[in-house]
């Protein structure tokens, strides 16, 4: 009997003590729901529950408002180890007209809205990290800026958010092609030593540039078209020689121009001219990949590229001769020309990168290179006539057969390869300017001089296409850009 109201007595102060026990963390029990009257049967609550938000604990005092005398004190947001009181939803006064005190200087609220969702975001990157993972690429798709403006590229630090999809640009060029060989088509007459190569530079040219683009994938990707091209490049030069006369190397006394000998128009000659004109044009289609270096903050951006091209590459080259007595746009019976003209129509695919370094927030530095290969599907035209349009013949005593103009065509491979490099200035939001300068070289050229053999009558050669030569375009261009 002892025994028993001995524990009796101890179950009903261990039953009585079980709130304190848990407001210490000494126990997992939950505490006694205190129940006030007239508030049986209502629907049970967490404390601070809000159905049309996230749990917050919000005022602690009104928390425990309603409690008994006696209980133990309401967990605050000072003990965050202490576990979730339950009390009922009458516990719960309304929200205060006025906004609650904030927690104490120094202390975090483990519960607290923003504390959970700092806790979600923790796992992935936020911030400016965030923001220079995800900052727009630069380049070929804008400028990244440390602030956000409207409608730029610039994207959230929380969120993807839709960057401008079209952009544009056009650009003025000013470009040249690189010497051509050193053929020779002139000498003074009576001292052969005395030669005159054809002048192999041309004149610098202007031309124009054209780009569209439309990004997809949150700026991702970006497919782009572009198209470049030059107006042409022009160079001549006079042979003469004050009180004597010029004759070519080139053999041409087994043609013949309506009975007369072609030495007889292109030898002893007063006057000799050599005119060359270049032509360049370009077509690409470029897809994009975005923000390969995920670097946070970095002023660093590179892209890389891939997409198929077409660029053709018109060369012109015609060898007149003036007889004494005669002028130029005369009647055309003593002047001669020897004219070959190629073309280079090169398709394929490429690759290529464009690596960016950011000077300032609207001011970047960029470098993009492009090597493709290519199927170069070339052709050529030799032309001998006189001025009046009269064709040349081969004599009867070269022995050859065959008439003018011949044509050729032949394909073969090639390599094509271009550098540009650059400054960018966004000077208004979605407003770039930019200046640089360019580098194009490819292999596999068909070029004029090339084609012309020293025997103006070996058709079989003529019949032949020689793209064994070399080719380098370079020149600045400048323009703007505008994204929308």
């Amino acid at each position: 009997m002892k025994y028993l109201v001995t524990w009796s007595v101890l179950s009903a102060l261990a039953w009585v003590g079980s709130p304190a026990w848990a407001q210490c963390g000494l126990s997992g029990a939950p505490e006694i729901l205190p129940l006030t009257p007239g508030q049986t049967g209502r629907a049970i609550q967490t404390a601070g529950y809000d159905p049309n938000g996230l749990p917050s604990l919000g005022d602690p005092a009104q928390a425990t408002r309603g409690a008994p005398a006696g209980s133990p004190p309401p967990v605050t947001p000072d003990d965050p180890g202490a576990p979730a009181r339950l009390i009922p939803a009458s516990a719960a006064a309304p929200k205060p007209a006025t906004k609650p005190l904030p927690p104490q200087t120094g202390q975090h609220d483990p519960l607290s809205s923003g504390a959970i969702m700092e806790g979600m975001l923790s796992e992935t990157p936020s911030g400016p990290a965030r923001r220079g993972m995800i900052a727009n690429q630069g380049g070929q798709f804008g400028l990244a800026g440390e602030r956000e403006q409207a409608g730029s590229t610039q994207m959230s630090g929380d969120c993807c958010v839709r960057p401008t999809l079209w952009y544009a640009s056009a650009a003025g060029l000013i470009m040249t092609r690189d010497d051509s060989n050193g053929f020779c088509t002139s000498y003074e007459d009576g001292n052969n030593p005395n030669q005159f190569p054809n002048p192999g530079s041309v004149d610098w040219a202007g031309g124009w540039e054209f780009k569209l683009g439309r990004r997809f994938c949150c700026g991702l990707w970006a497919a782009e078209a572009t198209y470049w091209e030059l107006d042409t490049m022009d160079g001549s030069t006079v042979f003469t020689i004050p009180g004597g006369a010029v004759s070519t190397p080139l053999i041409v006394s087994d043609i013949e121009f309506d009975g007369v000998n072609g030495t007889m128009l292109f030898d002893g000659a007063e006057q000799h001219r050599v005119w060359r004109k270049s032509n360049v044009r370009n077509y690409e289609l470029n897809l994009f990949r975005a923000r390969l270096n995920e670097a946070a903050c970095s002023p660093i951006d590179l892209s890389a590229l891939v997409g198929v091209r077409y660029f053709r590459f018109d060369d012109d080259f015609t060898f007149g001769s003036l007889q004494s007595g005669g002028f130029w746009g005369g009647d055309g019976t003593d002047e001669a020309y020897l004219h070959e003209g190629t073309e280079n129509h090169l398709v394929g695919v490429q690759i290529g990168a464009d690596a960016g370094y950011r000077l300032a927030r609207n001011l970047r530095i960029s470098l993009m290179p492009k090597l493709g290969i290519y199927n170069n599907h070339s052709k050529s035209r030799f032309d001998l006539y006189r001025g009046d349009g009269v064709v040349a013949n081969p004599t009867a005593a070269s022995g050859m057969v065959g008439s003018y103009p011949v044509l050729a065509t032949d394909d073969s491979f090639s390599f094509l390869g271009q550098i540009d490099t650059a400054v960018d200035w966004e000077f208004c939001p979605n407003w770039i300017a930019f200046v640089g300068y360019r580098l194009v070289g490819a292999t596999g050229i068909a070029l004029a001089d090339n084609q012309v053999p020293t025997y103006v009558v070996d058709f079989p050669e003529l019949a032949r296409v020689h793209t064994n030569g070399s080719l380098i375009v370079h020149g600045a261009f400048a323009g703007i850009k505008v994204q929308f």
